[in-house]
This record gives C-alpha cells, structure tokens and sequence, in this order.
C-alpha cells in the first residue's frame, strides 16, 4: 500500500486526476472501510441511548484502554504502580480521579514512555497540533484514525442535513500552489478556496463562486467567513444562493459573530469542538447551541482552579480528557488548556442524552485579558454590539502590559475619528478602569501559518 501511495504522489496530473475522480466515487463506507462502518452503525444507534447506556459504555470503553495502557505504556505502568491503581478492577467513571493529570510538558518529557509497545511505525503516524499558545506538540495517533473520527464529524454535520453527497466548499488553510483561489479536490468531491488572501477583488469572485456552484454548505473558520459578511454589508453584494449551514470549525465564535453571520447568509451557523489531540468531540444540534459532549469519543471532566472535579452547572473549568480511540500513545486526563461549563438544562429538545456544555473557550492563555490588578477577565466578556464595527474590516486585541490593550484596526474607507470614540467608549464600559485601551491602524491583521486569524494576541506569561 506504501508503494502505491508513493507511485501516486510522484505521478503527473493527466495520471492522478482520474485516480481520484473514481476514488471520490466511491461511497464512504467502501471508501473508508470497516471501522468506518462499524463506528457509523454505533453513532447512529447510541445518539438515542438513554444515559445509563452511555455510563456503561463508557466504563467498559475507559476499562480497555487502562488495562491496555498498563500493559503496553511504561509511563502508565509506572503511575498506576505509584498510585496504587489497578485497572483491572475499575469499575466507575469517577476512579481515574486519583491518577494525576497529563499535559503538554509532561508528554514532551515522556515522549518515548508514553508509546505503546505493540503498535510498530506501519500502525501509526507521528501528528502535530497548531501550537496556538505557542507550544506545539508531537504525539502519535493510530494510523487508520480517520476512519474513526469522520463518523463522528458526519454524525454532527447530518443533524443540520449533510450527506456525504451535499456541495461543499471548503474555506479555509489548504495549500495553494501558484496563489490559485479554486481548486476542486476529487476525492473528498469539494471545493477548496484560498482563504489567505481575502481581497476585495478575490472576495466579489468567491461570492460568485459559490452562488454559481450552488454550494449547500461552507466549511471554515469563522474569522474567514466573517470577511465575507463584512464585504456584503459593505457593498450590498447578493447571495442568489442560501447555503443550508456555515459549518464553521477550528476557532472559538464569540458573542455576536453567530448574529452577522446567520444574518448576512439567511443560513444556520453550526459548529463542534475538537482538537488535534482526538480526546474530544463534542457538537451542537438540530435544536439547540449546546455543545453535545460524544460519549463514545472519549470521557470529558471539567477542573477547577484547584484542579478539582465540577459536576455542577454553570462554573466554567477546564476541560480535561480521556480518549478513548488512541491506543498507539493513549492520552488519560489530558489538560486541553480549554474551559467551558456544563449547561443548566439537563436534556436538549432535540432528545440526545449526551452531557451538554455551554459556549467553549479555546487555548486559555490567549483568551484572558490580565487588568490593572493583576486579575484576569475572559475576552468573552467583551460582548459587543454587532454595528460598532461597521466600518471596520477586521480588528484584534492585543496585549504585551498589564492593564492595556491595544485594539488593532483595518479600517474601511467609511471609518471616521467618530467610529474610534464609539469603540473605546464601549470598551471602557465594559471594563471600567481596569485595563487601558488604545487603537492602532493596521493595513492587515497578520494570519497564523495555517491560516487562521487570532482575536487575542497575548504577549504575558500568565
């Protein structure tokens, strides 16, 4: 199989076009082979359990992974050893709250001890994540792990009518060569459009894009498809075509982006959360914006500050997780360094019985503010008005003192001294004394390598 990719990848075009135009073909359950199937029968079936159904399985599911880990992982046999923990007679979810927590320095430091020793190279592949708080991370995931994570993916997009046949484009970080702004890839059957370089110009002609492909669904970042709704405010431009949801996926949504966009595209915003990690999924539904915790992913708790357990609703931790579909290099009670707070209702209208978690906060260093006092404020308490920025094309906050922010600004050639004494009076409204805010104007807003744009730029050690 290695041969074959390697022959592939080192074909010319004439060869390789109509090798995934006939492999895009092919349905997904032929295409992504067994496990796909098998975890698409479950999905469909235990989105219905009750939630005693989903307790069991999720204990029998934690129970195979200790035992593994114990068995074939040194650092786990080691901390079991040390915490007197015996997998073998695990009995409740509630158990693993003895062992210790494990996080980002830990695994760089037990990079080797952390592997499982009977997954050889053929089984598994070395993955990074984005790095957004500046410390990326390496680890390894089965190799056959897509066939895992995509029925969980589907799962969540078809309860807003996604089917693997829907028109989808993509905007969001895939590269380009020669700067092209389209490129179709046959195998997934999508489109992929450049996000790097939202120009006016290069906005007006993917606008007209997808109103001519008749797209159903737009799969990006939010920050991406908010440059869209700030080009059509601005210039009035029709969407002939509603796309039936904006899947947007890998940033956090703050107050007020969900409005403009469903506003602006006719169409539900929709979104989940996950990480590269694959310790979590969890996603919103048909009824609801309650983030669905998947039970059959992985086991979810929320710390505190003191690293102690919340079970009860509305008290924002940090989410802590333990996967359970990463047998090559498990991660148990694995710090994500993103919080939330479970939701006060106990069951959503759509009539899942996952657990549910209110809006998520990605990466917490980039998503405090440090005040005057040394105290720190979530930015999602900046909730502004959504015509505040109606001359501005993008902006970001940005923080090297404590006690000021620097907010920074592309204007519009509508923007006016005016726009800049309704921003810094709304900002000091919320707040107060507290921090200092400035404004800065700024050509552009500089994106990350995978082409994303950052609300906060936090430049403190906190």
């Amino acid at each position: 199989m290695d041969i074959a990719k390697k022959i592939y990848k080192n074909s010319p075009n004439i060869i390789k076009l109509p090798i995934e135009y006939v492999y895009g073909s092919i349905p997904n359950k032929y295409k992504y082979g067994a496990k796909y199937r098998e975890m698409k029968r479950l999905l469909e079936k235990s989105q219905w359990w009750p939630k005693e159904k989903h307790i069991e399985y999720q204990t029998m599911e934690m129970k195979k992974l200790l035992i593994h880990s114990y068995e074939h992982v040194k650092y786990y046999k080691d901390v079991f050893d040390d915490y007197g923990f015996n997998p073998y007679t695990f009995k409740n979810l509630e158990d693993i709250q003895i062992l210790p927590l494990l996080n980002k320095s830990i695994i760089n430091d037990n990079f080797q001890d952390l592997q499982s020793d009977n997954y050889p190279s053929r089984k598994k592949m070395l993955t990074t994540t984005g790095g957004t708080s500046g410390n990326q991370l390496k680890f390894f995931a089965e190799k056959n792990y897509n066939q895992v994570e995509w029925p969980f993916v589907e799962l969540i997009w078809e309860r807003v009518g996604y089917t693997s046949k829907s028109r989808v484009a993509a905007l969001r970080n895939d590269s380009f060569r020669n700067r092209e702004l389209f490129k179709y890839d046959w195998k997934e059957r999508r489109l992929i459009i450049d996000n790097f370089h939202l120009s006016d110009s290069n906005i007006k002609t993917i606008l007209d894009k997808l109103n001519n492909e008749k797209v159903e669904y737009i799969h990006t970042y939010p920050s991406a498809i908010l440059s869209l709704c700030e080009y059509i405010k601005r210039t009035g431009f029709k969407m002939e075509n509603t796309p039936k949801a904006i899947l947007a996926t890998s940033e956090n949504i703050y107050p007020g982006q969900k409005e403009i966009v469903e506003g602006i595209f006719n169409s539900r915003l929709f979104t989940f959360y996950g990480h590269s990690e694959r310790a979590c999924i969890a996603g919103w539904c048909e009824k609801s914006d309650y983030y669905h915790i998947q039970s059959e992913y992985g086991y979810v708790e929320l710390l505190d500050e003191e690293q102690k357990v919340i079970t009860k609703t509305n008290t924002r931790g940090e989410i802590v997780c333990t996967g359970f579909w990463n047998y090559a290099m498990p991660f148990i009670r694995y710090q994500t360094g993103d919080y939330s707070a479970y939701a006060s209702k106990k069951s959503c209208l759509c009539g899942r019985n996952y657990e549910l978690l209110e809006t998520i906060e990605g990466r917490w260093m980039q998503e405090m503010l440090v005040c005057k006092d040394g105290s720190k404020v979530s930015i999602t308490a900046l909730n502004m008005h959504s015509n505040l920025f109606d001359n501005v094309k993008h902006y970001q906050l940005f923080q090297h003192k404590v006690g000021e922010v620097i907010i920074k600004i592309v204007k519009t050639d509508k923007f006016s001294d005016n726009d800049e004494i309704a921003i810094l009076k709304e900002f000091m409204k919320k707040m107060g004394e507290s921090i200092d805010f400035k404004v800065t104007y700024v050509s552009e807003i500089e994106k990350t390598q995978r082409g994303k744009y950052k609300y906060l730029i936090q430049k403190l050690n906190i």
